[in-house]
């Protein structure tokens, strides 16, 4: 189990010992590739220093960690250890038509990613991001996409174009407190048992999107504003939409057939048709929840009053963003 260090540019021997002697930008990718001559084991730690990596080349970092010893990439804020903000945390910038793949349990905290390239960053089975980004370019393509299941995002930006900002497409993943920027659709859902909770998607055409094998998914407590669609669920089974916000959309909640959908506890304002295709629970408002600057991107809630008869409230993801913004 061994720490690396890298910085934009390298410095030193390029050894990887220090930040005296750090990795740049091609000995870093040289080690997230199995067969290459810098192989990183599980168990081991890179240390990436703010600022932006200019990444010549497609990355398929086929090393793998293990369940219980992963490989984890974190992001420092100086060469004293300091943990980085979302303003100066190192980026790994991929030229035109590359991409990044991340092999089974690779931990990443605290850094983003930028791509134009139809895939962005693939994430594959047993992996955790925690305050990362990704911002897609492409005119198609997704910012952060799922290769294998259970996969776990906390607190993640991902913005897109014209694809979707995150991709789920495989079963068993989780994203909790993450944010969907722009795009076709924010979070594509494609496979069963997909889990968003508090998360937000604003300014995308649909906010979560639920087609193919998408089963058995659950959105909770999320916020969805300014998409022209807030949820959109095709003919899955056993969906579940409780206690979510969706403001400001063309359409709340539709779906294409209603097969055990349940919905409940959700709060659609300000859309031109609330519901369509199914029966909602009892308990939908239609109420402004009082945004603290919505055009801002704060979705802090101002109103209190939402609560229900037995006391349940659904604020959506009303404190857990603030001045998110856009990423680019």
């Amino acid at each position: 189990m061994t720490t690396y260090y890298a910085k934009p540019g390298g410095a030193g021997a390029g050894t990887g010992a220090d930040f005296d002697n750090a990795w740049g930008e091609s000995e870093l990718a040289d080690a997230m590739v199995s067969g290459g001559s810098l192989n990183l084991a599980a168990g081991d730690t890179v240390n990436l220093l703010t600022g932006t990596y200019a990444m010549a080349a497609s990355i398929n970092a086929n090393n793998a960690g293990s369940s219980g010893s992963p490989i984890r990439y974190r992001g420092l804020a100086n060469e004293s250890g300091d943990p980085c903000t979302w303003a100066n945390r190192p980026v790994l910038a991929f030229a035109a038509g590359t991409y990044c793949y991340l092999s089974n349990f690779n931990h990443l905290q605290d850094i983003g990613f930028t791509f134009n390239h139809s895939v962005g960053l693939r994430v594959y089975g047993g992996s955790h991001l925690l305050n990362c980004s990704a911002v897609q370019a492409h005119a198609t393509g997704g910012a952060i996409n799922f290769g294998t299941s259970y996969n776990s995002l906390h607190n993640c930006i991902a913005q897109a174009v014209g694809g979707p900002a995150f991709a789920g497409d495989t079963a068993y993943n989780m994203l909790n407190r993450c944010t969907a920027v722009g795009g076709s659709i924010g979070y594509s859902i494609t496979a069963r048992s997909i889990w968003l909770a508090n998360c937000l998607a604003y300014g995308a055409t649909t906010g979560v999107a639920a087609s193919g094998s998408a089963e058995c998914f659950a959105v909770s407590g999320c916020t969805i504003d300014d998409c022209t669609t807030g949820v959109a669920i095709g003919a899955e089974p056993c969906a579940a939409v409780n206690n979510c916000i969706i403001s400001n959309c063309t359409n709340g909640l539709t779906a294409s057939a209603d097969n055990g959908i349940v919905a409940d506890w959700n709060n659609v304002y300000g859309c031109d048709t609330d519901v369509s295709g199914f029966t909602h629970g009892d308990n939908l408002f239609d109420v402004d929840p009082l945004f603290y600057d919505a055009g801002g991107r704060d979705y802090r809630i101002g109103n209190r009053d939402l609560v229900g008869a037995d006391g349940v409230t659904p604020l959506g993801a009303c404190s857990l963003f603030g001045g998110g913004g856009s990423i680019v």
